[in-house]
């Protein structure tokens, strides 16, 4: 919903695929995205589950967050959802996921943007083993540090290894493979280029 809701803010064309709870939750959250201009087409409900929502807290000392996930009505988007909501896929110029839901939907929503002309983006959160088809399958990979080092079991610690760890990442399948690093900032990598390091300007 983020994610949606934030590329409708800057101006792009937005169809979000999602499955909701038939709560106050799930309500606001449909009402959010027609206010945000963003198209609801393949807004899905669930009967028995509670809408999915992610608590965060925020330490008033660092600004580091923490972000607990309860899945709820999201476990339960299916392929087959997927598979109905071809017609947006097909459609997109970009495709992005990240996984509040089930990995073999994001699969299969990415085999299927693969197929036409979409580029897939891939934000793997909250982290968890991916099958290698999948980073074979994404064009732009997004890790945060914590993320990427977990998925790699490696340390991300310094801006050099965060470097060597956005080049394994490329080595199994992505085209570009940027790994946030919070207040210092995030690395890039691509086929095409050496990886970099972009300094984060400095916020309260």
């Amino acid at each position: 919903s983020n994610q949606a809701v934030m590329a409708a803010r800057l101006g792009a064309k937005v169809t979000v695929v999602v499955k909701l709870g038939k709560d106050v939750f799930g309500e606001n959250y449909l009402q959010n995205y027609k206010a945000q201009g963003i198209d609801t087409t393949y807004v899905m409900f669930d009967e028995t589950r509670f809408s999915g929502v992610a608590p965060i807290t925020v330490d008033n000392n660092t600004g580091q967050n923490s972000i607990v996930i309860v899945p709820g009505a999201n476990d339960s988007l299916s392929p087959a959802d997927v598979r109905a909501s071809r017609a947006a896929i097909d459609n997109a110029d970009i495709v992005i996921c990240q996984l509040e839901t089930p990995i073999d939907s994001t699969l299969e929503t990415f085999r299927i943007a693969k197929e036409g002309k979409a580029i897939t983006i891939l934000n793997p959160a909250p982290a968890r083993e991916l099958p290698e088809e999948i980073l074979r399958l994404t064009d732009i990979f997004v890790p945060n540090e914590v993320e990427a080092a977990m998925l790699l079991e490696k340390s991300t610690a310094t801006v050099e290894e965060a470097m060597a760890v956005a080049l394994e990442f490329l080595e199994r399948g992505p085209k570009r493979v940027i790994i946030t690093l919070g207040s210092r900032g995030a690395v890039f990598a691509s086929e095409a280029e050496a990886p970099q390091f972009v300094e984060a300007e400095k916020v309260k």
